[in-house]
Order: C-alpha cells, then sequence, then structure tokens
C-alpha cells in the first residue's frame, strides 16, 4: 500500500482522536457488542495480533501483539501500561510468518484504507499470519471523516472468496470469522 504523507496524517489524527474520546479500560464502549464478540472470539488463544491497533484496542482485547501503521499508536499502549509487542505495519503486508498467531483482529480498519485493492491484501494478510482471524467494519455510513469506504455483503463475499468464513451482522457492524471446522466459532 502506497501510505501518503495526507493518509499518515489522517491516521495519526484518528489515533489521537479516538485516544482521548474513547476506549479507556473502563470505558463502556469496552463492553459494546463488537468488542464483546471479539473477546469471546479471542477466548484460549495464547497470541492475539491487533492489526491497525490505534491507541487502545490491544489492551480491550488482551492482545499480545499489535501493528499500526503510526507511531503513536504504540506509544499510547505503553502510556497505558500494555505490554505487548508493537510494530510498524500496514496491513497489506504484515511483517509476521505464516499462521503465527492463534487469532488476528482487524477492527475498523478496511474501511480507512485509500483504495480497494488494499482492502482485498488485507484480508490475504490477515489470513496468512493468523490461525483464526476475525475482521470486522461498520455497514452504515459513518460520520468519521476517515471512513473511505461502506461495504456491502457482496463486496465482504467478493473479497473472502475462496475462504471458508462466516459472515454476519450485529448492532452497525459486519464480522467476518475465519471458521475452522475442528474450533467453535462464536455464534
Amino acid at each position: 500500500m502506497e501510505i501518503t504523507k495526507e493518509y499518515y496524517e489522517e491516521n495519526i489524527d484518528a489515533v489521537d482522536r479516538n485516544y482521548h474520546a474513547r476506549y479507556t479500560a473502563h470505558h463502556p464502549l469496552r463492553n459494546t457488542p463488537r468488542y464483546m464478540i471479539i473477546r469471546k472470539f479471542c477466548e484460549n488463544a495464547r497470541t492475539i495480533l491487533s492489526v491497525g491497533s490505534g491507541g487502545r484496542e490491544a489492551i480491550v482485547i488482551g492482545a499480545t501483539h499489535a501493528c499500526d501503521i503510526v507511531p503513536n499508536s504504540g506509544e499510547y499502549l505503553k502510556k497505558d501500561g500494555w505490554n505487548g509487542r508493537f510494530k510498524l505495519a500496514d496491513c497489506t503486508n504484515l511483517p509476521y510468518p505464516d499462521n503465527s498467531f492463534d487469532v488476528v483482529v482487524c477492527s475498523e480498519v478496511i474501511e480507512h484504507l485509500p483504495d480497494v485493492k488494499d482492502v482485498q491484501d488485507t484480508f490475504q494478510e490477515v489470513n496468512r499470519v493468523g490461525k483464526r482471524w476475525i475482521i470486522t467494519t461498520p455497514r452504515i455510513k459513518s460520520p468519521e471523516p476517515t471512513h473511505k469506504h461502506l461495504f456491502s455483503l457482496r463486496d465482504i463475499e467478493m473479497y473472502t472468496k475462496g475462504m471458508k468464513v462466516r459472515i454476519f451482522h450485529r448492532d452497525i457492524y459486519w464480522f467476518v470469522q475465519s471458521v475452522s471446522p475442528s474450533l467453535e466459532v462464536c455464534r
């Protein structure tokens, strides 16, 4: 993915705004349906990667690893006592070997990507590095200025063609989970 100066500045601003406004460890948003489903999906995983973690998500979901394209994400995580491993990385080219993590979480990321090709690459990368994974994205138009895309069920099916996934929605979000016959997925 080509990270332009504008895209980088937009993302660093979004992390700043979200960090200061929403995601403290005890904030009520921690118990939204989205995070409850994600935490249920992560249960019993030893290694969890938060892709596009921002400054709070890795803490909220109990991730052991996190990556984002802006360094303030890692700084905010450490500032709040997170002891995991943070890397600067974009979601279209994750710097980890195949099947590195028990679970990969990529929540509220793909709608921010500059190009739909990047969305396809993100699904491929998350599928490559995670034994199991979950991606979420809003299914209704958001006032958030950094949201560049709104995805339909048909779009998501196109991006996951050939992958074993379960697609469903709760509240205002689409959830896309990898499906393994030997593992139970949340309902």
